[in-house]
């Protein structure tokens, strides 16, 4: 995979947004409802899956990560993490970098 190209991914993300870095590509959707934000992103990694695909590249679902910022009692479709490494940062879902930290200063 070729960073020209997957820069240029012409993926429109309909109802949420797309970042795009080298190979890594993160899909983001915002609300308060959880089955509509759950509705909103399984849609939209069907969009790229199908892009993906289409252009010859190879899908790894066994990579995809999903994290739910704030509390919900929603029972998602897919499997939730506490928290995920972006660019070299742990985030975790109550938006806290105690681990990020924790980790930093043991570095030393």
């Amino acid at each position: 995979m070729y960073c020209e190209r997957v820069c240029r991914i012409p993926i429109q993300a309909t109802q949420g947004k797309l970042h795009a870095y080298a190979d890594d590509h993160q899909l983001y959707c915002s609300g308060v409802d959880p089955v509509a934000l759950e509705r909103c992103i399984c849609h939209e990694v069907r969009v790229a899956n199908e892009w993906y695909r289409s252009n010859g590249m190879i899908v790894n679902d066994t990579k995809y990560q999903a994290m739910v910022l704030g509390k919900t009692d929603h029972s998602f479709s897919f499997p939730l993490k506490d928290s995920l490494d972006i660019f070299g940062i742990n985030i975790d879902n109550r938006l806290h970098f105690d681990n990020y930290i924790s980790t930093s200063v043991s570095k030393r």
